[in-house]
């Protein structure tokens, strides 16, 4: 019997509403998460942290400008305000409140559970978009070793990184085995769960939920539960699935091998 299909739902406020923490956390792109409506900080990943000089605990909750030199507030609300009607800004050059390098900052917005929030991601001036992941090899790790498989992909659906449980669920041996592949491969999307995640993606939408079937290399396909994370970003979207096979007892994360 196959699964229940496309439930279109909002994810709880604290997990998937927004892009979930662990795509954000693992990127190599600094980026920084604003709720619009007060202009706090509702997530910022190491990447940014690090360009900002500043430790990621003490944002949240803060408000965003006061990370930027003073000279720069005025020309980050005005293209806030730009992308808010237009979803995306033009780049800007801005200067962190630490100001050790100069910087650019690309403004976009996405929508989740009928709120708004404006996407913020950093480069060094003058350097390609993507910025060094120090610290990369402990986040990657945490993914690694979860129970609960992990997958980034781009616009397209192919694969970027993938972590272990993913690689066990599929029965692939190693990540090259699935890097550049279409995730639709393993997971059987049909026409309107691929409509609805496109739909998902031009509204802005962060977060669907799927029950889908996935096909292994070998064995019979299996229910499982997924979360299609959506991030907007105007030059480079990306999806994100976080995937757990269904039980009676409801969805769970794949069982570990204590082999490995």
């Amino acid at each position: 019997m196959k699964a229940q299909r496309n439930r279109k739902d909002s994810a709880p406020a604290n997990s998937a509403v927004l892009p979930v923490r662990w795509l954000f956390a693992a990127s190599r792109v600094a980026v920084v998460v604003v709720d619009h409506a007060t202009g706090r900080i509702a997530q910022i990943n190491p990447a940014a942290a690090r360009l900002l000089a500043v430790e990621p605990a003490t944002m949240l909750g803060t408000d965003w400008l006061a990370a930027f030199h003073d000279s720069c507030a005025i020309a980050l609300a005005d293209a806030a305000a730009v992308a808010r009607q237009l979803f995306a800004a033009t780049p800007l050059a801005v200067e962190s409140r630490a100001g050790e390098q100069p910087l650019m900052a690309a403004l976009s917005t996405f929508h989740a559970a009928g709120a708004e929030f404006l996407l913020l991601r950093l480069s060094v001036r003058g350097s390609p978009e993507t910025v060094p992941r120090e610290g990369a090899p402990a986040l990657l790790d945490t993914l690694d070793t979860s129970a609960t498989g992990f997958v980034v992909t781009d616009e397209g659906l192919r694969i970027e990184y993938a972590n272990r449980a993913f690689l066990e669920l599929v029965g692939a041996q190693t990540r090259g085995d699935v890097t550049g592949r279409s995730i639709a491969y393993w997971l059987e999307f049909t026409d309107a769960d691929l409509g609805a995640m496109a739909k998902q993606m031009v509204a802005r939408e962060a977060a669907t939920l799927l029950d889908l079937m996935l096909r292994g290399a070998t064995g019979p396909a299996r229910a499982v539960a997924v979360t299609a994370v959506a991030v907007p970003d105007a030059r480079e979207p990306r999806w994100g699935f976080s995937i757990g096979v269904v039980t009676p007892d409801g969805p769970q994360p794949h069982p570990r091998r204590t082999d490995a």
